[in-house]
């Protein structure tokens, strides 16, 4: 009689996300840079050439979603570049290859910060608002400027890259539902 159809391609899917699992592990593994700030060997699947053509699309992408960009005229927005400056040029991230590019968002309900590929860090108005010392301020940019100088944001990526191709594979291409 035969194997039903539905349970066929439950099979055929599972074997290839294996196989796609598989060749991910190898990629992931072949494809080591060595950080150039920490000397720290990295699993980053994203060539320098994507991560700068992703950090120039996702930048004003936010700033554009997100309320805009405050102009740099403002003197909140000349705080957070001085600060942040001021952070990389007295820290291990003053030797890496890279200009950090800091924006401010004008969105005053939101008291955060991010990193986005290509050392953009993203500053929201509502962040320079609660933080009442600008110790505060530093500690925010720091933490940020470390996630660019350890290239988290770019290691984090590479993996919910894979991870996203593996899930539609799985599920056939519908993600999942």
């Amino acid at each position: 009689m035969g194997v039903p159809m539905e349970q066929t391609s439950w099979k055929s899917r599972l074997l290839a996300a294996a196989m796609i699992a598989l060749m991910g592990f190898i990629v992931y593994m072949c494809q080591v840079e060595k950080n150039p700030i920490t000397g720290e060997r990295q699993h980053v699947a994203i060539t320098p050439e994507q991560e700068i053509r992703l950090g120039l699309e996702s930048a004003p992408e936010m700033a554009k979603e997100m309320g805009g960009e405050v102009p740099a005229s403002d003197p909140r927005a000349q705080e957070v570049q001085t600060v942040g400056n001021y952070i990389v040029t007295h820290s291990i991230a003053k030797s890496g290859p890279w200009k950090f590019k800091f924006h401010l968002l004008a969105d005053p309900k939101t008291v955060n910060a991010f990193a986005l590929p290509n050392k953009h860090l993203v500053v929201y108005t509502g962040l320079i608002t609660d933080c009442k010392r600008q110790e505060a301020v530093q500690g925010v940019l720091g933490h940020e400027i470390a996630h660019i100088t350890h290239n988290h944001v770019m290691k984090k990526l590479s993996k919910e890259i894979g991870f996203s191709v593996l899930l539609s594979t799985v599920s056939g291409g519908n993600g999942g539902q």
